[in-house]
């Protein structure tokens, strides 16, 4: 079945799982687009996938997805590469799901159960990171889909940390929780691990940190710390 990935103000693509990206399958584009968000990120973010994949040259591959509209630069250089971020386009593919649909009655328990972890990470005092909403869009808000692709929703978070104590902080982090990194995948990875908690594993549950009012005007609060 088919992806139609929406943005304000209409569609943007039909996709499906046999479609190509520059080259790579649909559903590898869409994991690699989804080691980004709508800000800077690692460099490197995507390697692992690409090379899963026979990609032996990322920064080509990063650099053809820019050029189709995917990707755009930050502006920011690490390691002598470019910090690439999405864009409105690149963000609605990582959106896409290629998976087998679940249930109304499972996507609604996954619902519940991340707002939960969302409040359990929160009263976590050593995590470096407080999510202030989860909202949730897509087709899990037409009630009329009774079988879904996936539960979509959008994480907003920030940093407990001030920035210029942030990069310490997050080397100290990252090794008391037995992973010695260099730097600059130590200062992603408790994000990279906010996310892997917060969809607990499931792979039925998508979630973009992209502002999704440039998707699409159809979205549902489910979690709002402090209230």
């Amino acid at each position: 079945m088919a992806n139609v990935l929406m943005c304000r103000g209409g569609l943007i693509m039909r996709v499906e799982k046999t479609d190509l990206f520059v080259g790579l399958p649909a559903p590898v584009a869409r994991d690699v687009l989804r080691r980004f968000d709508s800000e800077w990120a690692d460099p490197a973010a995507s390697d692992d996938i690409l090379a899963a994949n026979g990609v032996t040259d990322a920064e080509t591959v990063l650099q053809a997805l820019a050029d189709a509209g995917f990707l755009q630069s930050s502006g920011a250089v690490c390691e002598g590469r470019t910090a690439w971020m999405l864009t409105t386009q690149g963000s609605a593919l990582a959106q896409a799901s290629f998976g087998k649909p679940i249930t109304r009655a499972t996507a609604e328990r996954h619902v519940v159960q991340i707002v939960e972890r969302a409040r359990e990470y929160n009263a976590e005092p050593r995590h470096l990171f407080t999510v202030n909403r989860l909202r949730v869009f897509g087709s899990y808000l037409d009630p009329t889909v009774m079988r879904l692709g996936d539960v979509d929703i959008e994480a907003m978070y920030v940093r407990r940390h001030p920035a210029h104590d942030f990069s310490a902080a997050a080397r100290e982090y990252t090794r008391a929780q037995g992973h010695n990194l260099p730097a600059i995948k130590a200062m992603f990875w408790p994000e990279q691990e906010l996310i892997r908690v917060l969809r607990g594993g499931s792979s039925a549950i998508n979630i973009t940190t992209e502002d999704v009012d440039n998707l699409t005007d159809r979205v549902v609060t489910i979690y709002e710390r402090g209230v």
